[in-house]
């Protein structure tokens, strides 16, 4: 309470002395840190179990098209373990995963498609507010090494010769596999200790130059529901 009533003085104070908008917006930054931290210490008080496990599904969708006309929404599974801290407001962990969408040219929509996918082990580690809450919320990353590949997929049988068709998708007519360095934001709300939902985004490292294209267009947005075995507050 004595931290709000401050918050409050200060702010009155700011609007009286009529200061610019750079400068509130930095201190206004200041502020949300500390507010920040002062709910991580409060977090940090819980006593929570030490490990907890996650498996889970989910739904992406690349960031970009590339050369082709459009998109199709792809699915996730994923599982994770996490080791939780009583005396800070974080977690590490272990997460591996799999994803796969696809791209299609407008043209052959109906015959082939081509498709993307990838299996990821990635170190994480969350930043928890609210433990002690029903509702928490959690910010964090993961850094790993994804094995990706692009296959050309045919959808049905077609009179013409496959070769002719292929032709059209260039460079996406071989299937095509390497491995990278993989990167992974994360936010999302975790229900009852048990209910977790997370929003993310991951990209890919480039690697050599005939391959770099095909990399960058495995980066995709996910959101994937999960169920979290163990974990949550000590009894």
């Amino acid at each position: 309470m004595y931290f709000f009533v401050n918050y409050q003085i200060f702010i009155t104070f700011v609007i009286k002395v009529g200061l610019n908008f750079t400068i509130m917006r930095y201190r206004f930054m200041i502020v949300a840190l500390f507010v920040a931290l002062f709910v991580g210490v409060q977090s940090a008080e819980a006593q929570v179990r030490k490990w907890e496990a996650e498996i889970g599904v989910g739904g992406i969708t690349p960031t970009s098209k590339l050369n082709f006309d459009k998109n199709t929404l792809g699915w996730n599974v994923q599982a994770e373990v996490r080791r939780n801290f009583r005396t800070l407001p974080i977690d590490l962990g272990l997460r591996v995963d799999g994803n796969v969408f696809s791209r299609k040219y407008e043209k052959l929509e109906d015959l082939t498609k081509t498709q993307f996918s990838s299996i990821n082990a990635l170190a994480v580690a969350d930043l928890n507010l609210f433990r002690k809450s029903k509702v928490q919320l959690f910010v964090g990353c993961g850094l790993g090494y994804g094995w990706l590949s692009v296959e050309p997929i045919i959808l049905k049988d077609v009179k013409e010769d496959f070769e002719s068709i292929a032709g059209a998708i260039d460079t996406y007519k071989e299937a095509k596999e390497t491995s990278v360095f993989t990167f992974m934001p994360r936010v999302g709300v975790e229900l009852f200790h048990h209910v977790r939902a997370t929003l993310y985004y991951k990209v890919h490292a480039n690697s050599k130059e005939e391959m770099k294209e095909l990399v960058k267009g495995q980066g995709h947005f996910g959101l994937s529901l999960g169920f979290v075995i163990g974990g949550g507050l000590k009894k």
